[in-house]
């Protein structure tokens, strides 16, 4: 039998958006430490995603909130490898609770207008009293992620209606009627949509300029043209060390802001990628400082099947059909994890970025400011979507190639 899982979406005010399909046959302490779960395993998988030949983009929270629900109804051996490979607290309901308390501080965000930023979930499922699927998950799905119930379609058009409207039409489908399996019980939908603008908005004129000077560095084609913004920045966040610089470039609204990570020029990103952990990450001291940065406008999507990583990172019995237990979710044998997908999109312009990601970092008063810090990020170079508050990288990638689409 088939269970499947359907997740995400997102917008930003440049175009971000993520979609992602699982396919299956109060402290303020414990949210900080449950972002460091969720950045660690953000980073794991970033890294068995990262391809020197093609630009890497996706939604760790998307991936990790939408595997909660599904981790709350698994049992033993499953539950555990889970837990490990997804760093899950083995108290499903303690998972599920700050997940909702990420949400519904999200969701308190849009009191702000210059961002538009939304969560929704939607569980579909089939009436069939061969694939009973137990009450108390699915009040535990509708208790923690506010999910509406829908009957189970005959073919994809309602569930690509769902996200379209929940993603204002950022993402118009997620599925196609090829793919929806009509044999499936249960799908859960999880949407997420951010527009915000930078605050500090690139000038279109210096971009015309630097568009005829500067060229990008790919790992495999050489030098290519690309079209590039810049501006003189005061009191961004700036850090360095032997072999990386980094900045915090920040949306109208403080709370989210994008980690932009640039290797010098005697490293590269495949070592930048390969040190790269939640240890590096906290290390990085952003001073305030005025920097002069240079950074290309890119716009892509990126496509990602989840299944075959997870599985090779310790998660293997819930995509067994013979050993898989998720008898939280149905007391019907052979239930197991058949896909997990997910599509991502963003688009960075003059004006803004459609993503989201979190880490904490402190920003201290810098050194003098009287000469500017360059940041030409005209090679290679990872990128982060945070906020600010719960501390959780929303989006993650990396420009290898910023003409790719």
């Amino acid at each position: 039998m088939d269970f499947k899982l359907i997740i995400f979406k997102l917008s930003l005010s440049l175009p971000i958006v993520v979609s992602c399909t699982i396919a299956i046959g109060q402290a303020t302490n414990t949210i900080s430490n449950d972002a460091y779960r969720n950045n660690a395993f953000a980073i794991e998988l970033f890294k068995k995603l990262y391809k020197k030949d093609s630009n890497v983009f996706f939604s760790p929270y998307s991936i990790r909130s939408s595997l909660a629900l599904v981790c709350a109804g698994a049992e033993n051996k499953t539950k555990a490898q889970m837990c490990q490979v997804v760093h899950f607290d083995a108290d499903n309901k303690k998972t599920v609770q700050l997940f909702l308390d990420f949400n519904n501080k999200f969701m308190a965000l849009n009191e702000d207008t210059t961002i538009k930023f939304s969560i929704a979930n939607a569980l579909w499922k089939k009436d069939d009293i061969h694939f009973p699927i137990k009450e108390d998950y699915l009040e535990i799905v509708k208790k923690y992620s506010g999910a509406d119930i829908f009957p189970m379609p005959s073919n994809a058009t309602p569930i690509n209606n769902w996200v379209s409207s929940k993603t204002k039409g950022t993402i118009p489908s997620i599925i196609s009627d090829k793919t929806f399996n009509p044999n499936a019980k249960m799908i859960l939908t999880n949407t997420i949509y951010f527009k915000g603008m930078w605050h500090h908005q690139f000038n279109p004129i210096i971009t015309e300029y630097l568009s005829k000077k500067l060229k990008f560095k790919t790992l495999q084609n050489g030098s290519i043209d690309a079209a590039f913004m810049g501006d003189m920045f005061y009191g961004m966040g700036y850090y360095e060390n032997d072999k990386t610089t980094a900045l915090e470039l920040g949306y109208t609204n403080s709370n989210f802001y994008m980690t932009l990570v640039l290797p010098k020029t005697n490293s590269s990103i495949t070592e930048l990628v390969k040190d790269f952990n939640t240890s590096y990450l906290s290390t990085m001291n952003f001073k305030r400082n005025k920097v002069w940065l240079c950074l290309p406008k890119f716009s892509f999507s990126s496509k990602h099947e989840f299944d075959n990583v997870l599985n090779k990172m310790g998660m293997s019995e819930a995509f067994n059909e013979n050993k898989a237990d998720f008898r939280g979710i149905t007391d019907e044998p052979k239930i197991a994890i058949k896909k997990i997908l997910q599509s991502a999109f963003i688009s960075i312009n003059e004006k803004g970025t459609e993503a989201g990601a979190a880490t904490n970092i402190a920003i201290r008063t810098g050194a003098s400011m009287d000469e500017p810090f360059n940041f030409i990020a005209d090679r290679p170079f990872m990128f982060l979507i945070s906020e600010h508050y719960t501390g959780n990288i929303l989006f993650m990638g990396a420009v290898m190639n910023p003409c790719l689409h």
